[in-house]
């Protein structure tokens, strides 16, 4: 018995094809992908769609977000160093148990397709690097493709390299290349695996339909590889099968986040459950007063022996568990508690959103982008302003009659005198004396716009920055900044 579905076909689409081959072949990917004729398949997660490309990097309130690596988890079984959050690593230790053991017996032989060692090879991206190697490329087009003679000649000091930066050479760009970290992960740069939500099984090509569809959607093993990892919370990538995605809106994933929300929303201070294992002595039964800190780590108030309460003991908390501890017995082995752990009590099971999940485990890269533009465009000038100090100005020189009769009759030429002027350098203390917040939430909101291809009359730009100034210096620079945000996300 075969294990594949369909014996007679067999798909090739890649980035070398040309348009209609390509089109053709797509197509025929997602005609044959289980979904389209079994209703009862896992439903994938499909980047290519438009309304699911941004899936783990925007939340429901149109927010850009990266997540907070204080709550990454090491996966494990895996040969590298790879990070997920938390929950995530969870959901995936316990499928890839299941695979190993109840899962593999359920599948048919396929020639080592999908019945294998099914481990991580990949898992999360950081998006830092990414977003370095884009600002890293941006410097190094301006300075080195961008600037000839005369545009260099017209930076002078850090204003002026402001005007030529912004004005001339971000509308000179051939490529949608972004600014801000918003607009990386609104761009083609951007890579679901940044989200911290996915896990990849093998190494393969994401062009390669061939592979795809022999290894995954051509194989009888695939709904049960599928439906397995739903059932622990996973939706797989449609154009990527080998690519686990957590599903936060799955009940079994929602199970896997509530373990740690609960935890995160428990008091600084309070008590431990009781203690359920057996003693030495009767009445030993006890709880502690616990006191911890913004990450879970802390300690346990003291508690003695019933018999002796000089005999006290007390517990580390460690990433909200506690650690085993006992009752010093000394001479006598009769007399103590043996060692025991407690539970944090969790009081607090009020329901959780969507939005309270990124609050806790994401940060909004619109709250990162302003400072980060900052930082930037100093880094941009001081780097520039070291590497070339200096700036010539050519002008008109003063000559001798016989010398500009000559220049007259011959005027390819043009008698000049260069000057060397040096540029400006800026400290960061007078940068950022000169160049308010004000200033800097205006170029924010005018990268942003041209970030996002808007073309937008000079009339209704020049109206909502009088606006952002008059919310800054009237009312709070919050309000000014909130206006900012609501205003570009009618363009999300």
């Amino acid at each position: 018995m075969t294990f594949k579905k369909y014996e007679d076909i067999s798909l090739y689409g890649s980035t070398g094809l040309s348009s209609k081959d390509l089109f053709r072949q797509r197509r025929g990917y997602d005609v044959f992908y289980p979904t389209a004729t079994d209703p009862l398949f896992p439903k994938p997660i499909n980047f290519r769609d438009s309304q699911q490309s941004r899936y783990g990097a925007m939340s429901s309130n149109k927010e850009y977000m990266i997540p907070d690596t204080a709550y990454f988890k090491q996966l494990v079984g895996t040969k590298e160093t790879l990070f997920a959050l938390n929950f995530v690593a969870d959901a995936y230790e316990e499928l890839s148990f299941y695979m190993k053991t109840k899962g593999i017996i359920k599948m048919m032989e396929d020639s080592g397709r999908l019945k294998m060692d099914m481990s991580a090879k990949k898992a999360w991206t950081n998006s830092d690097g990414v977003f370095s190697q884009i600002q890293e490329g941006l410097y190094d087009s301006f300075n080195e493709t961008f600037l000839d003679i005369q545009t260099r000649a017209m930076v002078k000091d850090f204003e002026s390299f402001m005007d030529v930066f912004m004005n001339f050479y971000l509308n000179f760009l051939e490529f949608d290349i972004p600014v801000t970290y918003t607009g990386m992960l609104q761009s083609s740069f951007y890579n679901p695996m940044f989200s911290g939500l996915c896990i990849e099984l093998e190494n393969l090509d994401h062009d390669s339909d061939y592979e795809k569809f022999d290894k995954y959607v051509n194989n009888k093993n695939f709904k049960e590889y599928a439906t397995a990892a739903a059932s622990f919370g996973f939706m797989l990538d449609q154009h990527a099968p080998w690519r686990l995605v957590a599903n936060i809106n799955s009940p079994r994933m929602k199970k896997y986040i509530g373990n740690y929300i609960r935890l995160y929303r428990l008091s600084r201070e309070g008590l431990t459950e009781y203690t359920t294992v057996p003693y030495l002595e009767d009445g030993s039964t006890h709880a502690h007063k616990y006191f911890i800190d913004e990450n879970g780590n802390g300690f346990t108030d003291s508690h003695g022996s019933p018999k002796n309460i000089t005999k006290e003991h007390s517990h580390q908390i460690i990433n909200y568990r506690i650690v085993p501890s006992a009752t010093p017995k000394g001479n006598d082995p009769n007399v103590g508690i043996e060692p025991h752990i407690h539970q944090l009590q969790i009081l607090n099971t009020t329901p959780w959103s969507n939005e309270d999940f990124y609050n806790e485990y994401y940060y909004r890269t619109q709250d990162m982008d302003i400072e980060n533009l900052k930082n930037m465009m100093f880094d941009f000038y001081e780097r520039f302003a070291t590497n070339f100090p200096q700036v010539s100005i050519p002008k008109p020189c003063q000559t001798s009659k016989d010398i500009k009769d000559f220049y007259n009759t011959n005027f390819f030429y043009d008698p000049l005198q260069v000057s060397k002027v040096y540029r400006n350098k800026i400290s960061r203390e007078d940068f950022d004396q000169q160049y308010d917040d004000l200033f800097w939430y205006k170029t924010y909101f005018l990268v942003r716009l041209r970030e996002l291809k808007q073309n937008i009359s000079s009339a209704k730009v020049k109206n909502s920055l009088a606006k952002i100034e008059n919310l800054y210096l009237n009312l709070d620079k919050e309000s000014s900044l909130s206006y900012i945000q609501q205003y570009l996300k009618q363009y999300y």
